[in-house]
């Protein structure tokens, strides 16, 4: 499936998607960045590298170059301000992962480290330059008890939500853990679910486990090949691609990174196919290939289980994540899908969401009695800050197509991914080799 052409794309996306080319591959291209920059608006560049959580990437890529392309102080300085604020963050935050670290050693549980703390110390030049909003963890299901005791002894208490209706004693992760000034702590005992359409072989990934460091502290990482299936599912199934290119440069690094060591695409393969991932690892890695130009081998897609449809479906990807941000809330998105008021209800799921969504828009902790207040205060606000944007969109005004066009394209999204998620018999062709693009 061809992606869209360079010139149907907003000249502050183009030039952000080959700065992040540039940032993953290692390999800088001044002349391509020097050609596309007098077309940049640059506060719109700053606006989404800022949206896309890369903003210490490009300023690291931008700032040896800064007079070539043109890009003001001003425009600069703000993408410095970030990346220090980042740097100082991670900084402090890491410190605080090596002490769980060093406490879950000496309570002899063993752990892997998952997802942007490893990326962060093992993948990118330098944790400054990966924000890390989490701290996930894996453990072994039998060390759940014990793990519980050793983050109480480093005084985290846990927040179970009652609203999400979550049985925390059959999930995948344990109610997660909470310090102020601490980054959050998810610790996974797996990392599916009863009802996910995949079952992932957690024996395999402790057995293929890597050996890392953060900082001096010995730990271990997953392997290459099991990092990009849990990325890609992740994005695609968890998320249903409402990520950000952060979450896309993580895979192009993370195959940059490890394209000159062990990196086994035919395993990656074999596993994904195996535990039915494969349609979702496939759409994701085209995805990459075709907007961050990875080095991902077509013989290596190939012998991935897909379909047409995980072929078409990428323009669709591609177009949704390279589009301007429609800032509304997800209630009126979902009244644009149904394009129907007999869909009322989901517009007011919208406007009065569970406490925990509430809480983390507008930046309260979820337990907090403030939380009641927001479910007076929030109808207003909403009102105030979107009514001529619902307006429109129910009338099918100029102000509501952005948002009629992200609900079309997200529809096509949910589709797609409802259909990845029946038998692979049934649905997965092993005999549609990418298309060039």
């Amino acid at each position: 499936m061809t992606s869209e052409p360079a010139d149907s794309l907003r000249a502050e996306m183009e030039f952000l998607l080959q700065c992040l080319r540039d940032t993953s591959s290692g390999e800088p291209n001044d002349d391509a960045l020097i050609a596309l920059a007098p077309d940049v608006p640059w506060d719109a560049f700053v606006e989404e590298t800022t949206r896309h959580g890369v903003a210490p990437l490009v300023y690291k890529r931008l700032e040896p170059i800064q007079e070539a392309v043109g890009m003001p102080d001003t425009a600069l300085e703000q993408l410095r301000d970030i990346y220090i604020h980042n740097a100082l963050r991670n900084a402090a935050h890491l410190e605080e992962v090596k002490r769980i670290l060093i406490a879950f050693r000496d309570a002899d549980v063993p752990v892997i480290v998952l997802k942007g703390v490893d990326l962060a110390v093992s993948v990118y030049a330098e944790p400054a330059l990966r924000p890390m909003q989490d701290l996930d963890l894996l453990i072994h299901d039998r060390d759940a008890l014990k793990t519980t005791d050793v983050m109480r002894h480093l005084r985290y208490h846990q927040e179970f939500y009652p609203e999400l209706g979550i049985d925390y004693d059959t999930f995948h992760h344990l109610a997660p853990f909470h310090k102020k000034g601490a980054l959050p702590v998810e610790v996974h005992r797996n990392l599916s679910d009863p009802n996910d359409p995949f079952k992932i072989d957690i024996e395999g990934i402790w057995s293929r486990a890597r050996p890392i460091e953060v900082d001096d502290v010995e730990a271990k990482g997953m392997c290459p090949e099991d990092i990009l299936a849990y990325l890609c599912a992740h994005a695609a199934y968890n998320h249903e691609f409402d990520v950000s290119l952060l979450s896309l440069h993580d895979i192009s690094r993370s195959i940059h990174s490890f394209a000159t060591g062990p990196l086994a695409w035919g395993l990656l393969s074999v596993t994904a196919n195996g535990d039915q991932r494969s349609r979702f690892v496939f759409s994701v890695l085209e995805l990459v290939r075709q907007l961050l130009r990875a080095p991902i081998p077509r013989s290596a897609l190939a012998r991935l289980k897909h379909s047409v449809a995980d072929q078409e479906i990428v323009a669709t990807l591609a177009a949704s994540i390279s589009s301007p941000d429609v800032d509304v809330p997800v209630g009126y998105r979902e009244l644009a899908r149904a394009g129907s008021w007999k869909e009322f209800s989901v517009f007011v799921r919208g406007t009065f969401p569970s406490r925990l969504r509430l809480a983390k828009t507008y930046g309260v902790r979820p337990g907090s009695p403030l939380v009641y207040l927001l479910y007076i205060i929030r109808p207003l606000d909403v009102l105030r800050r979107r009514g001529t944007i619902l307006f429109g969109l129910l009338v099918g005004s100029a102000r509501g197509a952005p948002v009629a066009a992200a609900a079309r394209r997200q529809r096509s999204i949910t589709l797609w991914a409802k259909s990845a998620l029946v038998s692979e018999a049934s649905s997965q062709d092993n005999n549609n080799p990418p298309r060039e693009s």
